[in-house]
């Protein structure tokens, strides 16, 4: 596992210093060592940036490899480092994996609760004798917070949560087997596909994006376990105008096709928000690049028996859904992408769950949450 982590500096500048500070080694063996997601085995000298400033690691940016690549996608200054200590670099200081182990990490965005809603959902879906996903890390992850927020949030949640998980899932498998090699999470929350997904391997690169306090608490839960892929966490507001750069400097090559992941991320967006979003991403996408979304329309912002306590929490917290659509379709169109729309409840993602039959439409006027796939054009 070779580790990269970017702070202020860019990757590339803390690659040649990595490389200056092991050149003296020349065994080439590969190092397999860890911060913010790690498996850690590692020993070793690193020079010293500094001491870890009180309250914990803070990086505006952190990218954190976890598996050897393959390729040539990955800057090969950073390939070719070995022999370090377990050590997070963050904007000029050093932590090592004990120190962030052991510290409290917390979520400084009130959005970032849901995604413990959204592992306690995964974690109470694996008790089922059938379950859509299988996620043994969705408890750990979820904690005693998530499963509090889950009861209050209503039964009915779980089972949404489970089949769009499993769409998902299928959708980022078949593009997997289509030859997509590089895919990012954006707004990835507590999600651990990366562990879990078996049509991933080694030679895919799964990039998380998500503010740091959530990548970090994930990454000290996770850090025992082996990722199928190769990981890299980036500490990020996927709203920054700068997001393609930074995704580009932590190893993403945007000359290869990417599939962009954006669930349960768009809802608590402002329309003008996702519009531009869409639009960077499309400007950062090579030919054979895809994107998988899910939204909500207007209805589905009207409390109903099924929604009225989820609803009544997310505007407890401080998350209530904005962004809206009844045309997903003319949204990824108008942005460069070839549209195909599913919802929840079409035959394509119902998996014999839902209280209701599928169909080929939804039905006017109700609630729909649409699962939205876009391939760019030309």
């Amino acid at each position: 596992m070779v580790l990269a982590t970017v702070g202020l500096r860019t990757a590339q500048s803390i690659a040649a210093e990595i490389a200056d500070i092991t050149r003296s080694d020349s065994s080439g063996s590969p190092v397999r060592h860890a911060g913010i997601n790690p498996r850690v085995e590692q020993s070793g000298n690193v020079k010293k940036h500094g001491k870890l400033k009180k309250g914990g690691p803070r990086c505006p940016e952190t990218f954190c490899t976890t598996s050897e690549r393959e390729d040539s996608m990955m800057p090969p200054a950073l390939a070719r480092t070995k022999a370090m200590e377990q050590t997070i670099l963050c904007a000029g200081r050093q932590s090592t994996v004990a120190e962030l182990s052991s510290s409290t990490i917390g979520f400084d965005q009130p959005v970032s609760m849901t995604a413990l809603i959204n592992a306690a959902a995964r974690a109470q879906e694996c008790e089922r004798p059938d379950p859509l996903v299988r996620d043994v890390h969705a408890k750990s992850l979820a904690g005693d917070k998530g499963r509090e927020l889950l009861e209050r949030f209503g039964k009915f949640f779980t089972t949404i949560e489970a089949v769009r998980a499993k769409f998902f899932d299928d959708s980022i498998c078949k593009a997997v087997s289509e030859g997509i090699r590089q895919i990012v999470m954006l707004g990835a929350g507590l999600d651990a596909r990366p562990y879990r997904l078996s049509c991933l391997g080694r030679r895919i690169l799964w990039v998380d994006v998500d503010y740091e306090p959530v990548l970090l608490y994930k990454g000290r839960v996770l850090q025992n376990a082996k990722p199928l892929c190769e990981v890299v966490n980036v500490g990020k507001d996927i709203r920054d105008a700068d997001l393609a750069q930074v995704l580009a400097e932590g190893g993403v090559n945007l000359g290869l096709s990417i599939l962009w992941v954006a669930e349960g991320v768009f809802q608590y967006l402002k329309e003008p928000e996702v519009e531009d979003i869409l639009a960077r991403l499309r400007a950062s996408s090579a030919p054979g690049s895809e994107i998988i979304f899910n939204a909500q329309n207007k209805a589905n912002l009207v409390r109903t028996q099924h929604n009225a306590k989820m609803l009544d929490l997310l505007d407890e917290l401080g998350t209530p859904w904005t962004f809206t659509t009844e045309s997903p379709a003319d949204l990824l169109d108008r942005h460069g992408f070839d549209p195909k729309i599913v919802f929840l409840g079409h035959a394509q993602a119902h998996y014999g769950r839902l209280p209701w039959p599928p169909s080929d439409s939804p039905a006017t006027g109700f609630p729909c949450e649409w699962l939205a796939t876009g391939h760019v054009k030309g």
